[in-house]
């Protein structure tokens, strides 16, 4: 029951982070494009309606797998590729998702900041922000798509395509590894410079007192 659950919550997951990531990888198209698609998309997941769905799976999801996490681990030592894959990043998930939302918490709610393009930009506009942050968005994205192809992985395999499975799985691991590069590089503005606007020079100051000066 309650690998019913986490693979029924990991479909709503996995469907608005993969249009999340998406999303993010049009900022290769600049600023201005990046936010004017987030105000659309914004009509979607941050309807009355949805908006509650998909916090309450991310919930659930995290909550659900870290108990299969823990029985796992207690149940037998994981042996082979992908169990390996799927506990690690299951573990990564769980430590980067959570701190993604405290920090949107902080950001959109605690400090009244639009979360548009500039937000995750700002933490990677330079030292010493950009040292955690370049490895933690690598981190996110790798290990979503890793969890979601372990997964899948798992559904076909229970279907009888293993041939098909295990390519699923390597072509999600090698997706997610290359959207973490991208998304990284096209947050340290290697494709484009961006000025900051005040008020995030403002919230990183914050953090650390004298950024920007």
């Amino acid at each position: 029951m309650l690998r019913r659950i986490h693979r029924l919550s990991g479909f709503v997951v996995l469907s608005f982070l993969m249009l999340h990531l998406s999303h993010h990888l049009s900022g290769i198209f600049g600023v201005e494009f990046y936010n004017g698609l987030q105000k659309k998309l914004r009509l979607i997941y941050r309807n009355p309606l949805v908006e509650p769905i998909i916090i309450g799976a991310v919930i659930i999801q995290l909550g659900v797998g870290t108990v299969l996490w823990v029985k796992s681990l207690m149940q037998q030592r994981p042996r082979g590729f992908w169990p390996w894959v799927q506990i690690i990043s299951g573990a990564l998930i769980f430590f980067t998702v959570g701190e993604h939302l405290i920090a949107l918490y902080f950001a959109r709610i605690d400090q009244d900041l639009d979360t548009t393009f500039y937000w995750p930009l700002s933490v990677m506009d330079g030292p010493p922000f950009i040292y955690y942050f370049a490895p933690y968005y690598f981190l996110m994205v790798a290990s979503v798509f890793a969890h979601a192809g372990a997964g899948l992985r798992y559904i076909l395999i229970d279907r009888g395509r293993e041939k098909l499975a295990n390519l699923v799985g390597i072509g999600f691991i090698i997706s997610g590894l290359g959207a973490g590069v991208m998304i990284d590089l096209i947050l340290a503005q290697v494709f484009f410079a961006v000025e900051l606007p005040e008020e995030w020079i403002g919230y990183l100051r914050r953090f650390v007192a004298d950024y920007g000066a």
